[in-house]
């Protein structure tokens, strides 16, 4: 996990660990690292507050073209989508609930 009040010096943080969360998000977390894209909703316990959290996620896929046979170039390429990360949003259900 990266963002606000996190420093790329310190390293990442596994998001099970900042957020104790419920078995509903193993699934969604299953999900992302599959690749695959979705929403969905999990319980989430932070300091001594138990949460509903809104959860929309979807993989960040970088397009790239490796060698058929590096030793011929005249062989051509094969192009392969690497997923990087998956890029999740998080929001709680009171935060939703609030006015603009």
């Amino acid at each position: 996990v990266f963002g606000p009040g996190y420093s790329l010096k310190e390293g990442g943080k596994a998001i099970e660990d900042l957020l104790l969360p419920d078995d509903a998000f193993q699934i969604i977390l299953q999900e992302m690292k599959a690749g695959k894209r979705g929403i969905g909703v999990f319980s989430s316990t932070i300091g001594n507050s138990h949460e509903q959290i809104d959860i929309t996620y979807a993989p960040v896929v970088v397009r790239s073209y490796r060698p058929l046979n590096s030793s011929d170039i005249a062989s051509g390429v094969e192009q392969q989508h690497l997923t990087v990360f998956s890029l999740a949003f998080l929001d709680s259900d009171d935060a939703i609930a609030k006015p603009f």
